[in-house]
């Protein structure tokens, strides 16, 4: 459909203002093909355009200027068509094109019905195309070698139960593979010393062999097996052929096996799945309701037998195809090892740049590949370079592969992506490499870039991670949530005092309280309201338990609105609701406590929680123990001192 043609077709207006919503309809000839413009008007002014053409159509927004084809119930203007005042004359028009359709009261439901049969006729030449390619590649399939059967009754075999019956020193056996019965004496004399014994007494769970089928079995006691008892067998099997034009087949069988006391076995093995693998990609057919369907992929999860695929892969052209490459999609025993091979040579024949690509050890990649079995734009199918497979320079891919030797290969990969999409040079990987590891999402990573480059944002991490015992990633996260707080506050972003202040944590702090405060009073009201004894509960305890040493000092929280920001500001849950900390203090059967340098006493630093005399727990930022040593000295020295307060009193 000639789109640009189409638009440039202006459209025919309303003669009359009879509706909000009106329809006008004209035929046009456009490259030797005739069309029908259907145009939808709203207050005299046209929003949307269908346009119809043999065993083709489409539709136009004019509000957005994209094109789509949504019909019936999924098109959003559905309802005004239905609703819309169309005039007899062009009403004429647009049935001349429907006239061999249902014919409708409504005709937005002839127009939607012409699309629908417009889909079903491109359904079914899709569907015609599909098995005509089916029946050409189903042609080369060779037939099902008797090895392949021999393969199968031997995985058949290992089930076997032999059931047996004593009667003194003689055993009576049925093999439930052949249905044969068979006896044998047990009693064996020696012929020296005349004396007798029992000899290959029967038991459970040994090995027999049948003498007349010559199958060997578990034994099992005939009077534990009811006659109607059914001992079923399934499992899968995958046969490798090679066709024509050095194509690889893999058919999948799925056999059943059941065996019964009055009767022998009954086998019934059919094929369900063809795969067939060419240097174009991959075709995949199931076998269901009388005829084979193509898929997009076989749900097949384990082969227990597989037989020809070393001969058959040598001799098509998936012999360069890596032979341990499978092993990166972890399979634990040998029959999901048999799929992941499957999977390995699907993926293969979809992406054969996976071969480069493994052999230089770019095994995360490798993985992602497999996973997905080659179906992905991620690569440049049509390369031959591993910088091009990959669709970056050689540069970029340089430092791909040194990111992979380390084991960093699955953050160097989207890190490079981001610095492309973002235009940040190769010089910056590195420190740019710091910070996107560490930030939770590309979204963040560009909030922290937004004001100042991967350099300064460095050297501005890096010189607040001494407030973080010298972490430059907690540094960088509260960083990152300082920006947040002062976006939040509408502040100027461009002020340097803003953007770098003196005490980070210090003035995060500060301002995550003046935003909390002004953004939740409600909240914090709230739970004041919840817990309203908290205040009384601190005030009879404050001077019980208010101490200080080197330093430090520690006291009682003074409402649910202080320990709510404490939990806020320290990133722990001790100021949920849905915690049982705050319930607790206010029921005066836990205390929550807290920390602070006396330099600084209204900056959160450590949250204590205690019950009879004993320190439950405590925490300071993000769920950390900052300075253990000092704050564990600190509370042993507290609880002694509580003791000896307690026995002076």
């Amino acid at each position: 459909m000639k789109k640009k043609s189409i638009l440039a077709v202006e459209p025919v207006p309303p003669t009359k203002n009879v509706a909000k919503s009106m329809l006008t309809a004209q035929e046009v000839m456009l490259k030797n093909e005739k069309h029908l413009i259907i145009d939808l008007f709203n207050n005299k002014k046209a929003i949307y355009r269908l346009v119809l053409a043999d065993n083709d159509y489409a539709h136009y927004s004019y509000a957005s200027g994209t094109w789509d084809s949504r019909t019936g119930w999924n098109n959003p203007y559905n309802a005004e068509i239905s609703r819309a005042y169309i005039t007899a004359a062009h009403k004429r028009i647009v049935r001349k094109w429907t006239v061999h359709r249902h014919r409708y009261e409504d005709l937005a439901d002839e127009i939607f019905n012409y699309e629908y049969d417009v889909d079903m006729h491109r359904q079914q030449l899709k569907q015609n195309k599909d098995d005509e390619e089916m029946e050409a590649l189903f042609a080369d399939i060779p037939d099902i070698p008797d090895a392949f059967n021999s393969r199968i009754m031997s995985r058949v075999d290992i089930s076997n139960i032999i059931a047996y019956k004593r009667h003194g020193s003689r055993a009576d056996y049925r093999c439930l593979q052949c249905g044969g019965e068979s006896s044998r004496n047990m009693r064996v004399s020696e012929p020296l010393t005349g004396i007798s014994e029992l000899h290959n007494v029967p038991k459970a769970g040994k090995m027999y062999i049948c003498p007349l089928c010559g199958k060997s079995g578990y034994l099992r006691p005939a009077g534990r097996i009811r006659n109607d008892t059914v001992y079923g067998q399934e499992f899968d099997s995958a046969l490798y052929q090679k066709t024509s034009g050095e194509k690889l087949v893999i058919r999948v069988f799925h056999t059943i096996a059941e065996r019964r006391m009055t009767d022998c076995i009954e086998v019934d093995t059919y094929e369900y799945g063809r795969i067939i693998l060419t240097q174009k990609g991959d075709r995949q057919y199931i076998y269901g309701s009388g005829r084979w369907h193509r898929t997009k992929s076989i749900q097949t999860y384990e082969i227990d037998v597989e037989h020809g695929r070393e001969q058959a892969v040598a001799g098509s052209a998936f012999r360069y195809c890596p032979e341990d490459m499978h092993r990166l999609l972890n399979c634990d025993t040998r029959r999901n090892r048999n799929m992941a091979v499957i999977q390995t040579l699907v993926t293969y024949a979809n992406c054969p740049q996976i071969e480069t690509l493994y052999k230089l050890g770019l095994a995360y990649i490798c993985r992602k590949l497999l996973y997905v079995e080659g179906r992905t734009r991620m690569i440049d199918k049509n390369a031959t370079e591993a910088a091009r497979i990959m669709k970056m320079s050689k540069e970029d891919f340089r430092y791909l592969r040194e990111k992979a030797a380390g084991g960093r290969e699955y953050m160097a990969l989207p890190l490079i992506r981001y610095a492309n999409s973002r235009g940040i040079g190769r010089k910056y990987y590195d420190r740019l490499y710091m910070i996107y590891s560490v930030a939770s999402s590309e979204k963040e990573c560009d909030m922290l870039l937004k004001y100042q480059s991967v350099d300064k944002l460095c050297n501005t991490a890096d010189r607040y991670r001494n407030e973080y015992d010298g972490s430059f990633a907690r540094a960088l996260i509260e960083y990152a949530d300082y920006l947040r707080e002062r976006e939040k506050a509408g502040d100027d972003m461009t002020n340097e005092i803003y953007l770098r202040p003196r005490n980070l944590h210090e003035t995060y702090a500060r301002l995550r309280a003046e935003n909390e405060a002004k953004k939740d009073e409600l909240y914090l009201q709230r739970m004041k309201d919840r817990y309203p004894k908290i205040p009384d509960v601190s005030r009879k305890i404050m001077k019980r338990y208010t101490w200080q040493q080197d330093g430090l000092m520690i006291r009682p929280a003074y409402d649910a609105g202080e320990i709510v920001l404490e939990g806020r500001i320290l990133h722990h849950c001790v100021g949920s609701e849905h915690q049982l900390y705050m319930k607790n203090y206010n029921d005066n059967k836990r205390y929550i406590l807290v920390v602070r340098r006396q330099s600084e006493p209204d900056i959160p630093y450590i949250t204590v929680e205690l019950a009879d005399n004993r320190i439950r727990q405590w925490y300071g930022i993000h769920d950390t123990k900052p300075d253990k040593e000092e704050i564990d000295r600190f509370l042993e020295e507290y609880i002694r001192h509580l003791k000896q307060v307690k026995a002076t009193a």
